[in-house]
């Protein structure tokens, strides 16, 4: 039987056809987007299966010379990589850039923060009681004139704060009337006692926090409650506290054991209150001299503003008066002066003492 030979495969055969059509659809696939005139003129791009692609998805336009995608310069991925754009993100540059600004802040700060500065004084101002007819200090005149003295003192000497002893009450209204700027505390509410001791501020420049009193040994170890209270500068926002104090003197039978008492009191409320690092000013008649600079500043770290030692072994200043200022190490005190001028010995049979006190601030 006579086999019929098959016609010769050619270019139509099947094999030939196949690797054809393979070859069509890599070439569609590898392409991947047609172009397409949109109704209102504009490009759309459409991928393979016949769907827009969005335009974040879109390779930018390819170089004729080199074949490479070209990307708008804000796309921050690799040539021709399809993907939403995002900001560039460096890692740990939030942080830096947070650590850099403080940096500079505290710099800004550092350069332009003054240092609170203000005057204070320790002032008994001779008890109404004692210049009245008959009286101990009977030379002297009424106090009431007296405390118009005080007053005008205080002014010249640019004080803002101070501890006044034996502030009775016609000098306490003389005080209110005549300077309605300066507050006191604890003022009359509490009897004459507690006012006696009062601290006194120019409301112009201190703003009361808080205030307290604490008892003190007095006259035959009676218990008299005697201020101390926290301001802050309304300038600088700084905070101090202010304590003030009046020992007893000998005018009523010997009283060294109440005024040791006493001293032991006011250094433990020193050191409470200058646990948590806020400043402390302390004023007052202690009616002692050394017997009062050396346990106040070995059982603290008061200093006076006069100078003299801090610390165990106690060297007082040259010339001390019964009258003190002192305070916490963070105060830098200058300008100290116990005043006997004409008008303070008119005033006051003790003398006045000033200082100018400076808290923080950037040093020269």
């Amino acid at each position: 039987m006579t086999k019929h030979a098959g016609a010769p495969a050619g270019p139509g055969g099947p094999l030939v056809q196949g690797l054809l059509a393979g070859v069509l659809t890599l070439v569609i696939g590898a392409v991947g987007v047609l172009l397409v005139l949109s109704r209102d003129g504009d490009a759309t791009v459409v991928g393979a299966d016949g769907q827009p692609v969005a335009e974040a998805n879109r390779a930018g336009p390819r170089s004729i010379v080199t074949g490479v995608v070209m990307q708008p310069e804000e796309w921050l991925g690799e040539p021709g990589e399809t993907r939403t754009p995002s900001p560039q993100k460096i890692r740990g540059g939030g942080r830096l850039a947070r650590a850099a600004q403080r940096a500079t802040q505290r710099e800004e700060e550092e350069e332009t923060q003054a240092p609170t500065t203000f005057r204070v004084s320790s002032f008994n101002v001779l008890g109404a009681n004692h210049t009245k007819p008959g009286g101990r200090h009977a030379r002297f005149t009424d106090g009431v004139t007296r405390m118009r003295w005080a007053v005008q003192i205080l002014a010249g000497q640019g004080v803002s704060v101070a501890g006044l002893q034996e502030l009775q009450a016609p000098q306490y209204n003389t005080l209110r009337s005549v300077a309605p700027v300066w507050q006191v505390y604890p003022g009359p509410g509490t009897g004459p006692g507690p006012l006696a001791n009062s601290v006194v501020w120019r409301s112009d420049v201190w703003t009361r926090v808080e205030a307290h009193t604490v008892p003190i040994p007095y006259f035959n170890g009676r218990r008299v409650p005697m201020p101390y209270v926290k301001l802050q500068h309304n300038q600088t926002g700084q905070q101090v506290w202010f304590a003030n104090f009046h020992n007893p003197a000998d005018a009523k039978g010997p009283a060294q054991k109440w005024r040791n008492a006493a001293v032991a009191i006011e250094a433990q409320l020193a050191n409470r209150l200058t646990a948590d690092g806020t400043p402390l000013v302390m004023t007052g008649d202690f009616n002692d001299r050394a017997e009062f600079f050396c346990p106040i500043t070995r059982s603290t770290s008061l200093r006076a503003a006069n100078g003299g030692s801090t610390g165990s072994a106690c060297a007082p200043p040259a010339r001390m008066n019964v009258d003190w200022i002192l305070g916490s190490p963070d105060i830098a005190f200058s300008q100290f002066a116990a005043l006997e001028t004409e008008l303070v010995n008119r005033t006051t049979d003790h003398p006045v003492i000033v200082a100018t006190a400076a808290i923080g601030g950037s040093e020269e």
